[in-house]
Formats: C-alpha cells, structure tokens, sequence
C-alpha cells in the first residue's frame, strides 16, 4: 500500500476470478502434501529429541534429562489424542483442527487455493476482476462472500488496485491476502501480554534466588544501595532481555501484514477493529450460521455490537 487508500462505494454490477487453481484454471495443479512424519525425520527434531537429553544426562543434570523425556513424550502423546479425535469427525468445522489438519493446495501462476477436509477453502490469494459505478477494480483477495448485485464499498489505491470489499455495515470484509487476522494494535497487544506474563513469570523465580543468595551471603545486605541495584536490575535486565527475545523472534513479514490490515481498516472508519483477532470472530460467526455456504476464505466479521 504504497499510495493512500480510498472508496468507492455501490452496487457490485459485475465479479470475476481470473485465475481458481482449484477448478481446473490453466497451468494449476495440485501441490504435494506435507508429510505429517516429516518433522520427526529432520535432523533439529533428532538433536532435541535424543542428543540434548543425553548431554543433560552426561553433565550430571539428571532431573532436566528425564524432564525433556516427558515433556516430548507427553506432547507426542497429546498429538496421538488429538489426530484420533480428528479422525472420528466426519464433518469438521471450517476453523477446527480436524478440518485443518487435512488440506489440499491447488497452485498456478498466480494464485492458490488450500481447502479443507470438509470441501470449504480456507486459505487462498483469488486474483479478482470486479465492477464498481462502470469502473473496473483488480486485486488479489483472500477470500470473497459477495454476489453480483451487492452494495460493496471497496477500498483501492491511487491506482485502482483492489485491497479490501466491505458490506456497507462493515460487518463483512475480505481483504487482499498478504492481511492477517489482526491488526498492528492487536500485534503490538499480544506481544504485550506475551513480555507481561513471561516478565512476572521469570521474576517469580529470580527474585526470591537473589534475595536467598543475599540473605545468605557473607556480605548479604550490608550495602543498602548495592543491594537494591541488584533487586531492580535483575528483574529490568530480564525486561529488556525478554523484549529483545521478542523483537528479534518477529520479522518484517509479521509486522506487514498486520499494517496491511490496520490501513485498511482505517480506510473503512473502523479503527476500532485494529485489536480485534479475526480468526475468534470467523470461528464465532460459523458457529452463529452467519456463514453462507458460497463464502470462500478468510472472511474477516466485525464482532456484534453489544446490546
């Protein structure tokens, strides 16, 4: 979104895909799918899963090495419960781990389609052809849920690309498929309760240490200002320690996205969304049947307004 975005609100006259990989567009074909057993074949999962907890062993950490043993047995054994769950389910919901477990990709020059187990797209970039008021709109959606004949309000750049088709409520809106499911206010707020949580967590632990080790220490408290530099710096060193952990963990490529996302929304006078996680309300409204059975993708629904 290299220019400001604008609307253009009316009656959707005309729409069209110019490329559906998954019904047969020319050059498509299907993309092998991943094997399931394919992780316990590389060689991170052979280091983590049988060197690491030798070496514990070897260098007298006994307790850690049979700890990593039940930690990787136990979530082996929760995914053996999970995947039998995930096989008795014949008709999975969209956004459910049955569903999503088993996908197929239809791939071609210029776009995908990954559909479920139950037959419904989930994920795809749609290169569309839409008409607005006699003007032609062109994009790349990840989803669509609006016929012809529709009142659409869409949002374009200065050069006519197509980036998001909202219904004139905003309640209903697919977006161009590099979005996420949240905005860079709800990013920047899940990575706060992340640092938060991890922040009190660590210092549950440290803290207590520090002051068992100055209590017992020779010199323990007898320099009152030495001693509350180490209580305040501990747990601040972890802090920054914590957010450089996050920091470097993310990429541009999660930021992007979730700018993509709040542009838009702004450009829609809805503001107020950019801390919603759009996965919740999607999964919410399947449940509700707000849901047609022509929706393809990801849809992003405003939550209901509160009585």
């Amino acid at each position: 979104m290299s220019s400001p975005l604008r609307l253009v609100e009316g009656k959707l006259t005309a729409m069209r895909f110019l490329e559906r990989p998954d019904q047969g567009s020319a050059g498509s074909c299907q993309v092998p799918p991943v094997d399931p057993e394919a992780r316990k074949k590389s060689l991170g999962y052979w280091f983590t899963h049988t060197v690491v907890p030798i070496l514990a062993a070897l260098t007298g950490n006994g307790a850690a090495a049979n700890a990593l043993v039940f930690q990787q047995a136990d979530e082996d054994l929760v995914l053996a419960e999970l995947n039998a769950a995930a096989d008795k389910v014949e008709h999975p919901a969209t956004w459910s781990y049955a569903n999503l477990r088993e996908t197929r990709t239809f791939a071609s020059a210029n776009a995908f389609v990954t559909v479920g187990k139950n037959g419904k797209i989930l994920f795809a970039k749609l290169p569309v052809e839409i008409e607005i008021g006699g003007e032609s709109y062109r994009g790349f959606l990840g989803g669509q849920c609006f016929d012809v004949g529709d009142d659409v309000v869409a949002v374009v750049d200065r050069r006519g690309r197509l980036f998001a088709l909202s219904s004139p409520d905003r309640r209903r809106t697919v977006m161009d498929h590099t979005c996420s499911d949240t905005g860079l206010a709800g990013l920047t707020h899940n990575l706060w309760l992340a640092w938060k949580w991890m922040f009190i967590g660590m210092n549950c632990f440290v803290i207590p240490i520090m002051i068992l080790l100055l209590w017992t220490g020779d010199d323990g408290f007898s320099n009152l200002g030495v001693d509350l530099a180490m209580l305040l710096g501990g747990p601040a060193a972890i802090g920054v320690m914590l957010a450089l952990l996050l920091g470097v963990r993310l990429s541009w490529a999660d930021w992007l996205p979730a700018w993509r996302t709040s542009g838009i929304l702004k450009a829609l006078g809805r503001p107020d969304l950019c801390t919603v996680d759009f996965l919740a309300t999607r999964t919410e409204a399947e449940r509700n049947g707000e849901v047609r059975d022509t929706d393809i993708g990801q849809i992003y629904y405003a939550p209901a307004p509160k009585p």
